[in-house]
């Protein structure tokens, strides 16, 4: 089953990744080198391992990072895509939900595993969905990591976080209490990116 992936990205971070991807497409050998060196780097962070421990995602972006600095990948890399925008633009990044021992506050996924949560903004909320399938369709950005991600305006982060008390009863969920547990990780992200300027949440595809 499709599972949909709300991040923070760091909108700084992403701006320069985007553009020295941009460099590299057009063949910019030293740009290829910063970042490639740039991502190794970020791989080896204590925080980042701990929040995937249990997935070898990390360990087959290293291998894939020391085969491309011996042989350079395609200038429109998608896999060079992926692990930049992931290591170097989210913060607290995971690759799931249960690839570490304890979940990122940065990460929160609506579809099976959410307790019924999709199914109740779906359901109570008469714009998520249109808006999401826009979205993944249609805003799709260039660079980034998982399917069809796109970036939410600095708008529709208030607008979710407004519409959230409208799913808040979880109790007629399949797991109420996963629901509510998922609509409190929710909200709290949204709080957190509406705090900060420099970060924005982009949704993405998995499964």
């Amino acid at each position: 089953m499709t599972e949909f992936q709300f991040r923070a990205l760091a909108k700084e971070p992403y701006r320069e990744v985007c553009e020295r991807l941009e460099q590299i497409a057009a063949g910019d050998s030293a740009a290829l080198a910063e970042l490639l060196g740039r991502a190794r780097a970020a791989l080896g962070d204590p925080a980042l391992q701990r929040h995937n421990a249990r997935s070898s995602q990390l360990r087959f972006w290293v291998e894939w990072l020391a085969a491309a600095a011996r042989t350079p990948p395609p200038r429109s890399s998608v896999e060079l895509a992926e692990i930049a925008v992931a290591t170097l633009c989210m913060p607290g990044f995971q690759v799931n939900e249960l690839a570490g021992e304890e979940r990122s506050a940065q990460l929160v996924q609506l579809g099976e595993s959410d307790g019924g949560l999709f199914g109740l903004l779906t359901e109570r909320v008469s714009w998520f969905e249109p808006w999401l399938s826009e979205g993944l369709t249609k805003r799709v950005e260039r660079y980034g990591y998982g399917r069809n991600m796109f970036r939410f305006t600095d708008d529709e982060v208030a607008l979710l976080a407004r519409s959230l008390p409208l799913a808040a009863h979880c109790d007629g969920a399949r797991q109420p209490e996963y629901c509510r547990a998922t609509r409190t990780r929710l909200s709290t992200l949204l709080d957190t990116v509406r705090a900060r300027t420099d970060w924005a949440i982009v949704v993405s595809e998995s499964g």
